[in-house]
């Protein structure tokens, strides 16, 4: 009887985990799954955005691209809020690097030029852990007001 208990226990265990493991992995597929995410910052910002997921697309960010339109951006994904820091190796344009923890700005680096053949190239870090970092074209937070605080919000598209 004490056996049949055990194997019941860890039978209803093994259903409680799988479930909560399929649900956790459920949003990782959609979000691994997803070229694009909605984001909206402060109240008169709108833009759906490319996400760099994975290691390689982080790695790769906007670098080699001619040009980024005002309606485009790129959205790095993390794990967990840190430190991560940004460059512009191989990048052709300034940008606008916007690091976002929750669901607000923590951290601003405006009009980023792209860095220098001489070797020496820039680190650009957040003062505060961010999760999310969103580039956009250069200007785009001056011109929309953004600031340390200003809210945003996202969501996944479905195209």
């Amino acid at each position: 009887m004490k056996s049949k208990l055990s194997v019941l226990i860890l039978f209803l265990f093994l259903i409680v985990f799988s479930a909560c493991n399929s649900a956790e992995n459920k949003q990782d597929n959609i979000i691994r799954n997803k070229n694009k995410v909605h984001v909206e910052v402060g109240d008169n910002y709108q833009v759906e955005a490319e996400i760099a997921k994975t290691m390689l697309e982080r790695a790769a960010g906007l670098s080699h691209r001619e040009s980024l339109a005002t309606d485009e951006a790129m959205l790095f994904i993390f794990d967990k809020p840190d430190y991560y820091q940004f460059w512009m190796k191989d990048m052709k344009f300034p940008i606008d690097i916007i690091f976002i923890n929750e669901d607000k700005i923590v951290d601003i680096k405006k009009s980023v030029p792209p860095a220098l053949d001489d070797g020496n190239i820039e680190h650009y870090p957040p003062v505060n852990p961010a999760i999310y970092v969103l580039e956009t074209p250069a200007g785009i937070s001056e011109e929309y007001g953004f600031e340390v605080g200003t809210p945003v919000e996202m969501e996944l598209t479905y195209n």
